[in-house]
């Protein structure tokens, strides 16, 4: 799973069950923070094992991991060109939140980084160790981690809500 992109889509089962997957419409996209400590990646994969077995049960219709860096807010020439999908991303993220009223603060972090060799600052996005965006027929509905009020929504706290639903578990853009 530690690849850059993974995708499952479970061919190897039986037609009906692949069926009623791809009806439920629901895609889940992990994102994990590459170079986390060891620890770290036991909660990611973990957080992966979780989604294949809702997959299996036909609750998703499929799963794409993706792992991410840091990044900086100011795009540069020599950036690599996953760095723009990074930001489409992040900003797609912070359009569902404002939307809402939520943020996605204390997930997703900013701060000012100063080379040893450089004069200037810059400012560089933190992207959170685990991530979680549900999609229902390309819409996003929700993303977790994000805050609401003083209340922070974990990607266990997403996770447990999607096994917990049996019909459709969410309600108006926001989990039920």
């Amino acid at each position: 799973m530690r690849s850059a992109e993974h995708q499952s889509d479970r061919a190897d089962t039986e037609p009906e069950e692949q069926e009623k997957r791809v009806e439920t419409g629901t895609h889940v996209e992990l994102w994990l923070r590459g170079n986390s400590p060891t620890c770290v990646r036991d909660a990611q994969e973990e957080a992966y094992e979780r989604l294949q077995r809702l997959q299996r049960a036909g609750r998703i219709g499929s799963v794409t991991s993706h792992v991410w860096e840091p990044i900086e807010t100011t795009p540069r020439a020599t950036d690599p060109e996953h760095t723009a999908v990074y930001r489409e991303t992040i900003s797609e993220f912070r359009d569902w939140a404002n939307e809402r009223g939520y943020s996605l603060c204390p997930g997703f972090q900013t701060r000012d980084m100063t080379p040893m060799l450089a004069d200037e600052s810059r400012e560089e996005i933190v992207p959170p160790i685990l991530c979680l965006a549900v999609y229902v027929d390309d819409t996003l509905t929700t993303v977790f981690p994000h805050a609401d009020g003083e209340c922070v929504h974990t990607v266990t706290d997403g996770l447990d809500r999607l096994e917990a639903e049996t019909e459709d578990p969410f309600v108006g853009g926001a989990m039920a």
